[in-house]
């Protein structure tokens, strides 16, 4: 099991062949356990994502096997004007 320190950081890669560029890939923790984490997408690539996780706790570490959940929703970048 890994653990995140307080105040820590981990940001780690998805591959999904659904994702592109011009996607919006939208993540949840399903339940928090330990220390206050947070996860949000960092990066978006063709064929990948990056989700980041941080710990908001000062002072307690993330020690739950926390559950992310995640939905890729796919469009266009065109410009609307």
């Amino acid at each position: 099991a890994a653990s995140l320190a307080a105040g820590a950081e981990a940001t780690f890669t998805v591959t999904n062949s659904f994702c592109n560029v011009a996607s919006v890939p939208v993540v949840a923790l399903q339940a928090v356990g330990t220390g206050l984490p947070q996860v949000y997408v960092s990066a978006v690539a063709n064929g990948s994502f990056n989700i980041t996780m941080t710990n908001l706790d000062a002072a307690t570490a993330d020690t739950t096997a926390d559950v992310i959940n995640f939905i890729v929703f796919n469009g266009s970048n065109a410009a609307h004007g």
